[in-house]
């Protein structure tokens, strides 16, 4: 999709201007570099490069909105340009931008408290909620109606939504879904597909990193109601993290309503069940995969499914040579929206949650792998291994043509 300039100049975004499907300002033909990133939970920008003198660059300038593709998925999104950079020697400009939902953090709450996640949705698209008019609206498949989020000051409500402690993801949980102006709260953004990525066939590169910047051996949680002292729990460790003793102090103040007598046994048995939740002694790991664009594949039949992987996704990643076979979670993708294109993932821990994404990344069974690949089904690698020592089943050779082994999976 070629971009289309919205708006030079700052505007208020409403949904008339996301429905208006016009060129508007002009399109943007001459683009030669595009990258939308979006960050499960957190990140959504993008930053194009077209010509000082082409067609249209005289429009962009900071604040203005460009429309383009920012994943296969969902209709063409809305973005603001947050810098502009011009290149005098090689004659580029640059541009940083922010997807509307970035408006998001100049849009300050009232102070509220709200009980249950159908009263935070109502106050977000209500009125009381807001210190002015709010063109976002909030939908959510979450059905936790006993937690409490509090808010003591005005605050820009993409940090209330999930960019702080104390947020509705930290809250109450789940995945966040932006759509131009929808702001969807979901249990699970995504499912697992029955997708593997494959070393050998599609993935053409991988990086793994382990960190434990956020790693806990346990937590001690507390309570604290109005002007009383604050009642403290006793120490839960996350399984064998008692070798690790450097402890996390929680705040679970929301999780108990006013009526409710609290004490240390109370405390303690909340902090286990976000010990349970979070599991903070798990490091945090990523992996990065970028794999070859499947229509220029000779085997982009076998390949077809990897075009509808989404955020929040879990996908197998395959890689014989590393004795790899992990099940993980998409927690990051860079789109070319030129070409309308995946053009990486990221597989591993996102925010705020860390810990619950690494279910992907230890390894799994073999009857997990083998389970990508039914009675018939071709695995191909330039390692001449056979799979049944990786995946387990039984395989009969194809082929071996230019070092690519073609394996097929019998009965």
């Amino acid at each position: 999709m070629i971009p289309i300039i919205v708006s030079t100049a700052p505007v208020y975004v409403d949904a008339f201007l996301v429905e208006d499907l016009s060129n508007r300002s002009g399109r943007l033909p001459e683009v030669t570099a595009a990258d939308v990133y979006e960050r499960l939970n957190d990140q959504y920008t993008a930053e194009i490069t077209v010509p000082r003198l082409a067609l249209n660059a005289s429009g962009l300038q900071r604040g203005g909105l460009i429309r383009m593709k920012a994943n296969p998925y969902h209709d063409a999104q809305l973005f603001r340009v947050n810098r502009v950079k011009r290149q005098l020697v090689n004659g580029d400009i640059v541009l940083s931008l922010n997807h509307i939902s970035y408006d998001l953090n100049k849009l300050p709450t009232e102070v509220f408290t709200a009980t249950g996640i159908t009263e935070v949705v109502q106050t977000f698209n209500g009125l009381a909620g807001n210190v002015t008019y709010n063109p976002f609206r909030m939908t959510t498949t979450l059905t936790n109606e006993t937690s409490r989020l509090t808010v003591e000051i005005p605050t820009p409500w993409r940090s209330v939504i999930g960019g702080s402690e104390g947020s509705i993801l930290d809250v109450f949980g789940g995945q966040l879904e932006w759509d131009n102006l929808s702001v969807k709260v979901l249990q699970n953004r995504g499912q697992k597909r029955n997708v593997a990525i494959r070393y050998g066939v599609n993935l053409i590169e991988f990086t793994q990193e382990e960190n434990i910047s956020n790693t806990y051996s346990g937590a001690v949680g507390y309570v604290a109601k109005g002007d009383d002292a604050a009642v403290v729990g006793s120490v839960v460790y996350d399984g064998e993290g008692i070798n690790y003793p450097l402890l996390k102090v929680v705040d679970l103040s929301n999780k108990v309503d006013d009526s409710t007598t609290v004490t240390k046994a109370l405390v303690t048995e909340l902090t286990e069940d976000w010990i349970a939740a979070n599991h903070p002694a798990t490091p945090q790991i990523g992996m990065t995969v970028d794999f070859a664009r499947l229509a220029e594949s000779a085997q982009y039949q076998l390949l077809a499914d990897l075009e509808d992987i989404r955020l929040g996704d879990t996908v197998d990643v395959i890689i014989p040579e590393m004795s790899i076979s992990q099940e993980a979670t998409v927690t990051g993708m860079h789109f070319d929206p030129i070409r309308e294109k995946i053009t990486s993932v990221e597989l591993g821990s996102y925010r705020p949650r860390l810990s619950q994404t690494i279910s992907g990344i230890s390894k799994t069974t073999q009857s997990s792998a083998l389970r990508a690949y039914p009675l018939g089904a071709v695995y191909q690698t330039y390692n001449s291994v056979n799979p049944a020592a990786i995946l387990g089943g039984r395989w009969t050779l194809l082929s071996n043509t230019g070092g690519l082994y073609s394996w097929r999976r019998k009965a």
